[in-house]
C-alpha cells in the first residue's frame, strides 16, 4: 500500500513523503489512519531540536529523519497470518504515527480494540490520557487534599481532570492564556486561575487559597516549576509531569529542604509495562463515556499538507493551538 507520513527532515524542516506500507510479519497489522493526535511538547521538542536526547550519540531515536506521532486512531485493514486477535475492520487506538496508513507489529506495539459503541474519536487522546495519569499515580490525591496542575494544554488539562475525578477536594487549574482557561471550564475545570503576570501565590491569595497540597507542573518550563515548589503548603508534594528541557536552580533550602516537600518525577516512562496494563481498563471506561472531556480540547482538525502550518502554529500561536488532529480527509464530530 503505497501511503504518506509527515517527516522532520532536519531542524525545522517539516515535509510529507511517501513510502510503501507492507504487511511482511505475520504479527504485523496494515491500518488505515482515521485521525492522528499532535504531542506538541514531545514534537516541537524534536521539530525545533531542543530534545536532549540529541546531544547523546548512543540515542538512536532523536535523529534526523525524524517520523512524528504517537497517539492514532485506525481501521485494521489486513493482518498477518500470525494475528488472532484482531481482524480487517476492527477500529484500534495505537502507538501510530501521522501517516495514512501504516504497518504495526501486534507484538511490539500496544493496541486497544475501540469498545462497539463508543464514538472512536477521544481515543486518539488515550495515550495522552496515560501520560496524565501517570502525575496521580505517583502522586495520589487522597480524599479532600487540594491539587493545582499548572499548564492547561492537553496533557495539564487532562490530569486535571484525573485528580478531580480521583477525589481532590480542589483541583485548580493554572494558565496564562484565556482561552485555555475557556477550555479547561468546559471540561469540568470550575477552578480556573489565570497566573499572568504574577507569582502563583499572589493568584492563589487571591481566591483565598494560602498553598495546595499537590502542585503538578504540566509545561516543563524552569520558571513554572518554581512557582510550582512556592505554591506548596508545608509537607506538600511537587509533581514534574511536564519534561524539563533544560537545566535549572532551585532553592532548595526554602523550597524544599524547611517545607519538608516531596519532590516527584512523572514522566510516563516510570509506569511499567504492569501498571499500563493495570490501567487501561479504566481509561477505556473514561473515553468510552465522556467521563474524561476531550471534545473541549479539539482546536484545529488538519490534514497532512497542513503540517508546516501546524508545527509554526503550536510553536509560534500557544494561544490557538492546544488539541491538534489530523484526520486525512475523514468527516470527524465537530
Amino acid at each position: 500500500m503505497r501511503a504518506e507520513r509527515i517527516v522532520f527532515k532536519d531542524k525545522m524542516q517539516c515535509d510529507v513523503d511517501s513510502y510503501d506500507a507492507v504487511v511482511r510479519d505475520p504479527m504485523d497489522v496494515l491500518v488505515e489512519t482515521v485521525c492522528s493526535l499532535v504531542s506538541a511538547g514531545t514534537e516541537l521538542a524534536m521539530y525545533t531540536k531542543i530534545h536532549p536526547h540529541f546531544s547523546d550519540p548512543a540515542n538512536t531515536w532523536a535523529k534526523y529523519p525524524f517520523f512524528p506521532g504517537y497517539s492514532s486512531v485506525g481501521v485494521v485493514r489486513e493482518t498477518g497470518s500470525g494475528v488472532t486477535d484482531l481482524a480487517a475492520g476492527d477500529m484500534i487506538y495505537f502507538w501510530g504515527k501521522h501517516a495514512t496508513y501504516q504497518v504495526v507489529n501486534t507484538k511490539s506495539s500496544r493496541m486497544i480494540k475501540i469498545p462497539a459503541n463508543a464514538a472512536y474519536e477521544p481515543f486518539v487522546f488515550y495515550h495522552m490520557a496515560e501520560i496524565a495519569l501517570t502525575a496521580s499515580w505517583q502522586v495520589p490525591a487522597a480524599f479532600g487534599k487540594s491539587v493545582l496542575v499548572a499548564g492547561m494544554g492537553v496533557i495539564g488539562n487532562l490530569a486535571a481532570q484525573i485528580y478531580m475525578l480521583s477525589g481532590a477536594s480542589q483541583v485548580y487549574a493554572c494558565d496564562i492564556v484565556p482561552r485555555r482557561l475557556e477550555q479547561a471550564k468546559a471540561c469540568g475545570l470550575v477552578n480556573g486561575v489565570n497566573t499572568a503576570g504574577r507569582p502563583f501565590t499572589d493568584a492563589l491569595k487571591e481566591i483565598g487559597v494560602s498553598g495546595v497540597d499537590i502542585a503538578v507542573e504540566a509545561i516543563g518550563a524552569n520558571p513554572v516549576i518554581r512557582e510550582c515548589l512556592k505554591a506548596v503548603r508545608k509537607n506538600g508534594s511537587a509533581v514534574l509531569l511536564g519534561s524539563p528541557r533544560t537545566p535549572m536552580e532551585v532553592d532548595m533550602y526554602s523550597d524544599i529542604h524547611c517545607k519538608g516537600l516531596h519532590l516527584v518525577g512523572a514522566h510516563e516512562a516510570s509506569l511499567t509495562p504492569d501498571e499500563k496494563r493495570r490501567v487501561e481498563p479504566y481509561l477505556i471506561t473514561l473515553l468510552a463515556n465522556d467521563l474524561l472531556r476531550t471534545g473541549p480540547l479539539i482546536t484545529h482538525r488538519c490534514e497532512l499538507t497542513d503540517a508546516p502550518a501546524v508545527y509554526d502554529g503550536l510553536l509560534n500561536k500557544k494561544d490557538e493551538f492546544t488539541g491538534v488532529l489530523f484526520t486525512y480527509g475523514k468527516k470527524l464530530a465537530a
